[in-house]
Order: structure tokens, then sequence, then C-alpha cells
């Protein structure tokens, strides 16, 4: 049986990569946003700062693998698979704020995870 979806998220120090999302969002928007308005009430400048993606991806896991828990960091790579010790990629670094966990009869327990990244916050 060929395993389906998508794998280019890892965890963990040593990276851990034993789960599979079955699907995933990002959302970019800026955290801080200053409008000035005229007397008449026309917005006639504004300010935008502090970029802030927020993550949420659902995924299972493989047996004998832990979830991330609130707190960890999360490593998303710009690609379609993880990367080979010899292939180049951009990776992204996510706080995760909340993982939840659902399950239902015939199927595998569910991870929803959310998490985010700002601008000028450096996650090691």
């Amino acid at each position: 049986m060929t395993e389906q979806g998508t794998k280019f998220f890892s965890y963990g120090v040593p990276v851990v990569t034993g789960w599979v999302s079955q699907d995933f969002g990002i959302k970019s928007a800026n955290a801080n946003i200053l409008e000035i308005f005229d007397e008449k009430g026309n917005r006639i400048t504004s300010r935008q700062d502090d970029l802030t993606k927020e993550l949420n991806v659902n995924f299972y896991l493989r047996s004998g693998f832990n979830a991330p828990v609130a707190g960890d960091v999360i490593n998303y790579y710009n690609g379609v698979t993880a990367p080979s010790a010899s292939g180049t990629y951009t990776t992204q670094k996510y706080e995760v704020l909340s993982v939840d966990l659902a399950g239902s009869s015939k199927d595998y327990f569910k991870y929803s995870l959310n998490a985010k990244a700002s601008e000028f916050l450096t996650l090691v």
C-alpha cells in the first residue's frame, strides 16, 4: 500500500518526520496596522508592519511517533517533499500554538495543529 499525503513538515531535534499531513493552509497578514484619517473621515494613509503567517495543518501520525505540543517549533519546507541531503530548499519555522486531537469510528486519530511565524521573531 502506498502512503498518500504531503510530507513537508518536520519538528524536533533530531528531526522527526513521522507524520503525514492531510491538508494545510497558510494565511499571511500584518499584525500591526496603523491608519490615519482626515477631518472628513477619509483614510489618507496607512502603515502595515510585522508580517505574520499562520499555519493550520491536519495530520495523522505513523506508529511510534509523538505529536508536537504547544511551544514546539516546526519547520515548513517550501516544496512538495521534505528535502534530501543533496537538495536545496527554503524553510520557515513556526511556533506551535495549539494541537487538537479528534477521533472517529473506523479512522485514525486526526490531529489539527495551529502555528504562527512573525516577521521579527527568530525561532530556534
